[in-house]
Protein backbone atom coordinates (compact mmCIF):
# COMPACT_ATOMS: atom_id res chain seq x y z
CA UNK A 1 0.00 0.00 0.00
CA UNK A 2 3.27 2.18 0.30
CA UNK A 3 2.80 2.87 -3.08
CA UNK A 4 -0.15 4.41 -3.01
CA UNK A 5 0.61 6.92 -0.64
CA UNK A 6 3.80 9.49 -0.43
CA UNK A 7 6.48 6.63 -1.65
CA UNK A 8 4.94 7.38 -5.72
CA UNK A 9 5.70 10.88 -5.43
CA UNK A 10 9.47 10.28 -3.70
CA UNK A 11 9.90 8.09 -6.61
CA UNK A 12 8.46 10.75 -8.93
CA UNK A 13 11.32 12.95 -7.61
CA UNK A 14 14.27 10.80 -7.54
CA UNK A 15 13.89 9.61 -11.31
CA UNK A 16 12.80 13.07 -12.75
CA UNK A 17 15.28 15.15 -10.60
CA UNK A 18 18.13 12.97 -9.92
CA UNK A 19 18.24 10.47 -12.40
CA UNK A 20 16.98 12.02 -15.87
CA UNK A 21 17.80 15.56 -14.31
CA UNK A 22 14.92 17.68 -14.98
CA UNK A 23 14.50 19.76 -11.77
CA UNK A 24 11.75 22.87 -12.01
CA UNK A 25 12.04 26.07 -10.27
CA UNK A 26 9.04 28.20 -11.01
CA UNK A 27 8.80 28.69 -15.21
CA UNK A 28 12.43 27.51 -15.44
CA UNK A 29 13.10 23.83 -16.27
CA UNK A 30 17.10 22.87 -15.42
CA UNK A 31 18.60 20.01 -17.21
CA UNK A 32 21.37 18.11 -15.91
CA UNK A 33 20.99 13.85 -16.20
CA UNK A 34 22.77 11.60 -14.50
CA UNK A 35 22.27 8.69 -16.35
CA UNK A 36 24.28 5.88 -17.09
CA UNK A 37 27.09 5.25 -19.32
CA UNK A 38 25.62 2.49 -21.89
CA UNK A 39 22.30 4.55 -22.60
CA UNK A 40 23.10 6.47 -25.94
CA UNK A 41 20.16 8.03 -25.94
CA UNK A 42 16.31 8.17 -23.88
CA UNK A 43 13.40 10.65 -25.24
CA UNK A 44 10.99 12.35 -22.43
CA UNK A 45 7.96 13.87 -23.12
CA UNK A 46 6.91 16.58 -20.33
CA UNK A 47 4.12 18.56 -19.83
CA UNK A 48 3.77 22.41 -18.41
CA UNK A 49 0.42 22.83 -17.84
CA UNK A 50 -1.41 22.69 -21.23
CA UNK A 51 1.91 22.71 -23.41
CA UNK A 52 4.48 19.96 -24.17
CA UNK A 53 7.92 19.31 -24.41
CA UNK A 54 9.15 16.73 -26.23
CA UNK A 55 12.94 15.90 -24.80
CA UNK A 56 15.52 14.14 -26.60
CA UNK A 57 18.20 13.43 -24.55
CA UNK A 58 21.11 11.59 -26.75
CA UNK A 59 25.28 11.57 -26.12
CA UNK A 60 27.41 13.12 -28.08
CA UNK A 61 31.37 12.82 -28.62
CA UNK A 62 31.66 16.18 -29.82
CA UNK A 63 30.19 17.79 -26.84
CA UNK A 64 32.31 19.20 -24.12
CA UNK A 65 29.08 20.05 -21.97
CA UNK A 66 25.30 20.10 -22.17
CA UNK A 67 23.82 21.26 -25.40
CA UNK A 68 20.34 22.18 -25.70
CA UNK A 69 18.73 23.01 -29.08
CA UNK A 70 15.07 24.39 -28.99
CA UNK A 71 12.61 24.39 -31.85
CA UNK A 72 15.49 24.51 -33.80
CA UNK A 73 17.86 27.38 -31.81
CA UNK A 74 20.66 26.66 -30.03
CA UNK A 75 20.25 28.01 -26.24
CA UNK A 76 23.32 29.15 -24.47
CA UNK A 77 22.06 27.42 -21.11
CA UNK A 78 21.20 24.06 -19.71
CA UNK A 79 17.65 25.28 -18.87
CA UNK A 80 14.59 26.29 -20.70
CA UNK A 81 12.42 28.92 -19.93
CA UNK A 82 8.85 27.08 -19.95
CA UNK A 83 5.61 29.32 -21.15
CA UNK A 84 2.29 27.57 -21.46
CA UNK A 85 1.46 28.66 -25.62
CA UNK A 86 -0.19 25.10 -26.40
CA UNK A 87 2.23 24.72 -28.93
CA UNK A 88 4.14 21.36 -28.81
CA UNK A 89 8.12 22.04 -28.09
CA UNK A 90 10.89 20.08 -29.23
CA UNK A 91 14.29 20.07 -27.30
CA UNK A 92 17.54 18.38 -27.88
CA UNK A 93 19.96 18.17 -25.32
CA UNK A 94 23.16 16.64 -26.70
CA UNK A 95 24.94 15.06 -23.68
CA UNK A 96 28.50 15.06 -23.33
CA UNK A 97 30.38 11.26 -23.03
Amino acid sequence: WTWYTGSAGWMYQLLAESFFGLKRNGKRLQIKPCIPDNWSSFDIRYKFEETEYELKFEKDPAAGSIKLVLDGMEQDTSEIILVNDLINHQVHILLPV
